[in-house]
């Protein structure tokens, strides 16, 4: 599975209309063209992010090749775009993220949010890096009863995780009640071979498909 991360940075005052073109195709590309939705962010910078899924690359340009409709939705989002940041191709390699309730009112729905956490790591310890971060995963879900995280390889060797947490509270406090055992945070030190980026962010809609895989 591929996902794919957009990211604009919007001219002032076109929110709205933006967000209402990104629906319209959003919802084109997974209705009529198979794509698996997407999930729309505001970044605490201001720039907005979208979370797109793909059973694979292929997929994606047959879909766009044999021409998405919505085009008058799609050259709206050009003219609230003041700049796009260049995509992100990220393969899944360990989905431990689960879908957000749909029982879920209004109000936990506004403070849910999500972060990405982008990591360089020595090849020499991606075995052992990957072991940990998928048991601490699951032990945040387990105490927490969060929805999890989702890790990725992006294109240029980089790793990304993906997580969602039902509001900053709880991620705050995760982080200070750490589940990392000392060992463990030394051979994860260990392993970055530059500095953690972490990118925190809104979400504004979410029209993402749960993947079939996904580890409960």
């Amino acid at each position: 599975m591929q996902a794919i991360i957009y990211r604009w940075d919007l001219k002032p005052s076109a929110e709205e209309n933006f967000i209402s073109a990104w629906r319209d195709v959003t919802l084109c590309l997974k209705e009529k063209l198979g794509s698996s939705g997407s999930r729309l962010h505001k970044c605490d910078d201001d720039s907005y992010l979208a979370y797109a899924l793909w059973d694979s690359l292929e997929h994606r340009t047959e879909a766009f090749a044999s021409g998405i409709p919505h085009q008058d939705q799609i050259m709206q989002m050009r003219e609230c775009t003041k700049r796009r940041h260049p995509e992100m191709k990220l393969e899944v390699t360990d989905d431990l993220l689960l879908p957000i309730p749909a029982e879920n009112s209004p109000e936990e729905n506004a403070n849910a949010f999500a972060t990405f956490y982008h990591w360089v790591i020595n090849p020499d310890l991606i075995v052992p890096f990957k072991e940990i971060w998928h048991r601490v995963t699951l032990e945040l879900r387990s105490q927490y009863g969060v929805q999890g995280s989702r890790l990725h390889l992006a294109s240029d060797a980089h790793w990304v995780a993906y997580a969602i947490w039902p509001n900053r509270e709880m991620r705050d406090h995760a982080f200070a009640h750490s589940v990392v055992s000392n060992k463990e945070k030394e051979i994860m030190r260990s392993a970055l071979m530059s500095k953690q980026i972490e990118v925190s962010m809104k979400i504004i809609e979410d029209h993402l498909s749960p993947l079939q895989n996904s580890q409960t």
